[in-house]
């Protein structure tokens, strides 16, 4: 699933991006149309850098009160482990 195109995920930005997502809803994310329109856009985002359908884990963010969850680094933490260990 993970650069299922041959692709190399860039690590870096994708770890930023999913502690700025992580900081953005547990921020601000509580707002009920707002915040769901954002996890949609964040999510996609994370699916464009991850190139992984893991991505779509993250929309665990839509149910409410999960967006103090750090699903984001949870998600970019296990496809580098789970590279680790293939």
């Amino acid at each position: 699933m993970e650069a299922d195109r041959g692709e190399e995920i860039n690590w870096p930005m994708l770890f930023l991006l999913s502690i700025a997502f992580d900081l953005s809803d547990f921020l601000g994310g509580m707002a009920p149309v707002i915040g769901d329109l954002f996890d949609l856009i964040e999510a996609g985002i994370f699916y464009l850098v991850s190139k992984s359908s893991v991505a779509f884990a993250t929309l665990v963010e839509l149910v409410p009160m999960l967006d103090l969850l750090p699903s984001y680094t949870l998600a970019a933490a296990y496809l580098y482990f789970r590279r680790e260990k293939s």
